[in-house]
């Protein structure tokens, strides 16, 4: 399970919790709080997945990736609701 919250921020804070497994992929760091760079455009979740896959995924991307989006069996929540009954495309 893969959960997202954000903070209202100038420049867009996010936390991840990693479970169930997920986090081995991440050297089994379980919690990440990292802060986005700044662009033009407010954040998404696929460009959320995009700098994910980039800056903290450490090994085995297709176990956590596929094509643009998380794989199927991941659990991925926003504020603690499930994505799949929001938007795919939330801004964050």
């Amino acid at each position: 399970m893969c959960t997202v919250g954000s903070e209202g921020q100038t420049k867009p804070r996010n936390s991840s919790s990693l479970q169930g497994g997920a986090e081995l992929l991440f050297d089994g760091v379980k919690e990440h709080h990292v802060t986005l760079p700044s662009q033009s455009e407010p954040w998404d979740m696929k460009q959320l997945l995009v700098w994910i896959q980039r800056n903290l995924l450490k090994e085995r991307p297709e176990l956590f990736v596929q094509g643009d989006t998380v794989r199927p069996g991941i659990l991925v929540l926003i504020n603690d609701a499930d994505w799949e009954l929001m938007s795919r495309k939330q801004l964050l």
